[in-house]
């Protein structure tokens, strides 16, 4: 995927810091979505936001000019789409 506004440079300082927690978190027993959820209701999008926000509302920069439709298939609160739908190009 190819960025309009982040450079290489962003790019693998994003990757690095990703890299870094997930090795930091590997060993760790992984929680079924229900139960992620109900651990995390009252600060689960605070959290992300603070530690993702910035990334979220550049994802829109990935998807081509000419998009018309986009479909997410996820198993979160739709954080992303929050970003994505800020662009104008792409209707509900």
């Amino acid at each position: 995927m190819q960025s309009k506004t982040w450079t290489e440079e962003t790019k693998k300082e994003r990757l690095n810091e990703l890299r870094k927690w997930l090795d930091s978190v590997k060993n760790e027993p992984t929680e079924g979505m229900a139960d992620f959820f109900a651990h995390r209701i009252g600060t689960y999008e605070n959290v992300h936001l603070s530690h993702w926000g910035e990334i979220y509302a550049g994802i829109a920069d990935f998807l081509p000019e000419n998009i018309i439709t986009l479909l997410d298939i996820g198993c979160g609160t739709g954080l992303e789409l929050d970003a994505v739908l800020k662009d104008t190009r792409i209707c509900l």
